[in-house]
């Protein structure tokens, strides 16, 4: 099986998946990042009212294969 890297970051942070998971292929990875994406956005909110949550997936080569983004803005209604 193929084995797929996720990089997260968000503005502020930045990890770089050192493991992978083994995965069947492309399409399951692409699942695998979107799925992740409303959790990242729940563990952390949005300092400045708005931020950017962004999962690169790389392939066993190191290329980037897939990338996927989470928009979220909070606001007080005045």
């Amino acid at each position: 099986m193929p084995k797929f890297f996720f990089d997260i970051h968000d503005g502020e942070h930045y990890r770089r998946d050192q493991e992978g998971s083994e995965l069947t292929d492309g399409e399951a990875a692409r699942r695998e990042a979107l799925a992740v994406l409303p959790d990242i956005a729940r563990d952390r909110s949005p300092g400045d009212n708005r931020r950017d949550f962004i999962v690169d997936v790389r392939d066993e080569t190191d290329r980037l294969v897939f990338t996927a983004t989470l928009s979220l803005m909070a606001r007080w209604i005045e």
